[in-house]
């Protein structure tokens, strides 16, 4: 019978992959496991990761497309400035180049409190 090393002495914790222990700092977290550390170190993480990436190639390609959807959208155009003043036609200046727009109302809030300093 082999003695199986002691799962987490609080410095150290067994990787099964490696049958090894290694430091704490060697294994990712994990809140839903109870010493709050994944089951096997980093290295073996990764490698079955990746291996799940290859097996899974259609069903991983689908969720980094999606994900990449979700972060890369462009946000409508603003229908009022920050200070809730209408963006229409007598109310914005575009500039020429057409790189933005600017609220006419708030410039020339900014140019009277500014004159008056």
């Amino acid at each position: 019978m082999t003695v199986r090393p002691k799962l987490n002495d609080g410095t150290n914790k067994y990787c099964p992959e490696c049958d090894n222990t290694k430091p704490l700092s060697e294994f990712y977290k994990d809140n839903a496991r109870w010493d709050k550390l994944t089951r096997l170190c980093k290295e073996h993480m990764n490698q079955k990761t990746r291996q799940w990436q290859i097996d899974n190639r259609d069903e991983y390609n689908a969720t980094q497309r999606e994900r990449y959807r979700r972060t890369h959208q462009r946000k409508p155009k603003a229908t009022h400035c920050g200070r809730g003043h209408e963006f229409t036609e007598e109310n914005t200046y575009i500039r020429p180049d057409g790189r933005g727009r600017k609220c006419r109302q708030c410039s020339a809030d900014y140019e009277k409190k500014k004159g008056k300093k």
